[in-house]
């Protein structure tokens, strides 16, 4: 299990991992990161900056809605993801300009995720 505190910076606090992003094909090209966890959101989302980096694998392309329900055409990537001892590989994510790693339901739905609001900690069990 890893327990992880809520970042205060949000307002109010969220949900945050860290996590051990990495290329697939050379996992030397890794880089510790922390991840918003958004339940309302479909795929993972790297920073660009991250994806260039890495040298993440393009994997294509994919049709992506905002919660403004505008739709975007964003590249496709495959990375592994790492939170405590639970790896997960292959992973698709796309890159976006943010300013922030969002962990998708891609990701979450592989996790036994339990949050503690009062406490403001999150804890993944099968990590």
């Amino acid at each position: 299990m890893e327990r992880f505190a809520y970042d205060a910076s949000y307002e109010p606090p969220a949900p945050v991992v860290q996590i051990l992003l990495s290329n697939p094909v050379d996992p030397s090209q890794q880089t510790q990161v922390w991840g918003l966890v958004d339940t309302g959101a479909d795929i993972t989302v790297v920073l660009e900056t991250l994806v260039l980096s890495l040298q993440l694998i393009r994997q294509g392309e994919i049709q992506v809605g905002s919660f403004d329900g505008i739709f975007r055409l964003h590249p496709v990537f495959l990375a592994d993801i790492q939170i405590g001892q639970l790896r997960l590989d292959l992973v698709e994510v796309i890159a976006a300009a943010t300013n922030e790693l969002i962990l998708g339901r891609n990701v979450l739905n592989q996790l036994d995720l339990r949050l503690n609001g009062p406490q403001l900690v999150l804890e993944v069990m099968n990590a």
